[in-house]
């Protein structure tokens, strides 16, 4: 991948796309400074035509992932199995890039561009994650409601210095 006036250049292995990130997109990807040759970008965007050629171009900073080619794997102080169902409680930074699954009571549901932030209890513990519109378009959004239960199974990551887990795909989510 390489940088060329916010143009970005990715090679899956089937073929190069370039397109754009633009300022008011870059200015709310997590780790946009991670954006240089050789690291991993994964990205949900509009697809659009410039001079003939399809780009996909993201319009959102959070539907943005960067990974750095030469990511260290922290040491994990825990032993948990993709998808293992863990409580709010348990959610620490020593879990930061597994896949999980939580399961708790809708306590809220807020659109936000891009997609919904969703909250949900266990006793008196809380999280609150986005859902994107990748992670919607295969759920019905008017069943995620206040009060009813729900399993997340998704990567945890950390915005704002709070732990979320972020489902990947709509079957990540389950109405219970």
């Amino acid at each position: 991948m390489c940088i060329r006036d916010r143009l970005v250049t990715i090679d899956d292995g089937s073929g190069e796309m370039t397109f754009p990130i633009w300022e008011k997109v870059l200015k709310h990807i997590q780790n946009s400074d991670n954006i240089i040759p050789n690291n991993r970008i994964t990205y949900i965007g509009k697809v659009d035509e410039y001079k003939g050629k399809l780009q996909v171009v993201p319009d959102w900073g959070q539907n943005v992932w960067v990974e750095s080619a030469e990511k260290s794997t922290p040491e994990k102080t825990v032993d948990i199995q993709e998808g293992e169902v863990i409580k709010l409680v348990e959610l620490d930074d020593a879990l930061i890039d597994e896949i999980v699954t939580v399961k708790g009571e809708v306590t809220n549901v807020k659109e936000i561009k891009g997609g919904i932030l969703v909250t949900i209890r266990q006793g008196d513990e809380y999280m609150t994650t986005p859902f994107w519109n990748n992670v919607l378009k295969d759920l019905n959004k008017d069943d995620i409601e206040t009060g009813i239960n729900i399993s997340i199974t998704g990567k945890v990551d950390e915005y704002k210095g709070k732990l979320q887990v972020v489902p990947r795909y709509g079957s990540d989510v389950s109405i219970e």
